[in-house]
């Protein structure tokens, strides 16, 4: 099987109801603005209490890294995969991700994925924004062309990919990369 993508524009936040919902954190799993920011206004404190509880009881993190929680007071998903795009450790080498550090996260998330998929024995959901082409300044372009070469990649389970571009111009780019009609 391979994933079936669909593009969408606008909102993550106001995706259909999805297994899984990723938010373009941080190494130190904190809620602060652009995406994540959004995460902290519709799912509420409850979100960073289970951040923090998560972070304080695990190995600290690196860029790449993905960290399962539940949504907080967002009840349109199950959970939330909280992906570490930016390494604010004191004394990063590079707090910036890298188009390394994206793919690291893609197979992060296809674990999760998959792990779902076993479980439920069904299909799975995941709702994905662009990530690290905000603040972690990489080129939409490049981060598209990763996502396109992993998600037409053959899995052994059946997902659907929601893709979500903030503005218009962002769908229209998803577009032209993936070769598919927005939804």
């Amino acid at each position: 099987m391979a994933y079936r993508i669909t593009i969408k524009e606008g909102n993550l936040l106001d995706a259909p109801a999805s297994d899984f919902i990723v938010n373009p954190s941080n190494t130190i799993l904190a809620l602060g603005s652009g995406v994540s920011g959004a995460f902290a206004a519709a799912c509420g404190p409850a979100l960073q209490e289970e951040m923090n509880r998560k972070r304080d009881s695990s190995a600290p993190l690196s860029k790449g890294d993905v960290v399962l929680t539940g949504a907080g007071g967002c009840t349109a998903f199950r959970h939330v995969l909280h992906a570490a795009v930016m390494d604010y450790r004191p004394n990063a080498a590079e707090t910036v991700p890298s188009l390394d550090d994206i793919r690291t996260i893609l197979v992060n998330i296809e674990l999760f994925l998959a792990d779902e998929a076993a479980a439920s024995s069904g299909p799975v959901t995941l709702t994905l924004p662009l990530m690290g082409t905000g603040v972690g300044g990489l080129d939409k372009r490049h981060v598209l062309e990763i996502y396109r070469g992993f998600f037409r990649r053959e899995v052994d389970f059946d997902c659907e990919v929601f893709l979500y571009g903030h503005s218009e111009a962002d769908c229209l780019l998803m577009q032209r990369v993936f070769g598919e009609e927005r939804a």
